[in-house]
């Protein structure tokens, strides 16, 4: 048995117990879970107060536990913050912007040893089936390319999950597998076949990927301009469905597709395509990429989601738009302040003036 036992403020610790008469407790502090803003075990959101989304999480077959490990909270509330010396000026105002939180560590505790083995800088994580051994450890990406993944989303989609390092970790020994630039992953029911989508830089050179981890046998599904979201396996099948989602980067909508594949373990499936030209879908809706795909009980049928097209983000009309002279004054700039030149054409698409 494991919980999470901490204030609402501050650091919080893990306890994990037997639940024989007169079994050892054993606690591990993990520090503010408050402060951070992790993906929880698995894709389970770890937002909220430490006792309250931050659980604990059991390998199926019940040898393992994991959880997160924050920073702790203490240092961040040892003094006040605000404005920079004097002097400072513009420098002291961004040296006083706040930091981006921390990625947490994964802590994974043998139950029969009481050894832990720590993983550092971890976004998600998911234990593979009831009977595995394995655990899929999805890392969080460099800080210093943290600003890069929202500016995708600018067109009026969703923005684009950047792919990160994907470790597999066999936890009885041998040697963790990395897997570069992943975005989403999910295991089979057996633990044994783990889908991903792999998504690298722009737009192109997306595709879903399988692994049987008893081979180390992996096999693209489907490469393509866009990427792959929603990664959903059937009931205790090798049933596979994923959508395909290409962003119109000029400010139209984006384009989904549903993709399915009867049997993924088999290289010679055919996969199954679903889009808003598709026979069957009337009334001008369009395949969303905000509902998941779901399987029926027997993988005769998928469900997935509709919806209506967003319009395309609308143009300034009216009197043609005139962009700042540059080298006038800028407002309220005083007598020094200058306007630069600057790339604006359009007035809802504003430019920066220091």
């Amino acid at each position: 048995f494991a919980y999470v036992l901490g204030p609402n403020e501050g650091d919080a610790a893990v306890v994990v117990r037997a639940t024989s008469a007169g079994a050892k407790e054993t606690t591990f502090p993990i520090g503010d879970a408050t402060g951070g803003g992790a993906s929880g075990a698995g894709g389970r959101g770890a937002a909220g107060g430490a006792a309250g989304g931050v659980s604990p999480s059991f390998s199926g077959n019940n040898k393992w536990v994991a959880f997160f490990e924050y920073p702790s909270g203490a240092a961040g509330r040892g003094g006040r913050g605000g404005r920079g010396g004097r002097g400072g000026g513009g420098a002291a105002g961004a040296a006083a912007a706040p930091a981006a939180p921390a990625s947490p560590k994964l802590a994974v505790l043998d139950l029969a040893t009481g050894t832990k083995r720590d993983f550092e800088s971890v976004r998600s994580f998911r234990f593979a089936g009831d009977k595995s051994d394995w655990i899929a450890i999805l890392h969080s990406a460099p800080a210093a390319a943290g600003g890069a993944g929202g500016a995708a989303g600018a067109a009026g989609g969703a923005p684009r999950a950047a792919g990160t390092t994907l470790e597999l970790v066999n936890l009885t020994g041998g040697t963790p597998i990395p897997i570069a630039d992943v975005s989403e992953f999910a295991f089979d029911d057996s633990g044994d076949w783990i889908a991903y989508a792999v998504s690298s830089g722009g737009e192109a050179g997306g595709s879903v990927q399988v692994r049987q981890l008893s081979t180390s046998i992996s096999r693209p599904l489907d490469v393509g301009k866009g990427q792959y979201r929603r990664l959903v396996w059937g009931d205790s099948s090798d049933a596979l469905a994923a959508l395909r989602v290409v962003t119109d980067t000029a400010g139209g909508d984006e384009e989904a597709a549903v993709l399915a594949w009867r049997h993924a373990s088999n290289p010679g499936d055919k996969m199954m395509e679903v889009s808003a030209k598709s026979s069957g879908i009337t009334g001008g809706l369009v395949v969303s990429s905000d509902r998941a795909p779901e399987w029926s009980d027997k993988e005769s049928t998928i469900y997935f989601g509709l919806r209506e097209p967003r319009p395309p983000r609308p143009r300034a009309t009216g009197a043609p738009f005139t962009a700042p002279n540059p080298g006038g004054v800028a407002p309220g700039g005083g007598s020094g302040g200058q306007v630069a030149a600057a790339p604006q054409t359009d007035a809802d698409v504003p430019s920066l003036i220091l």
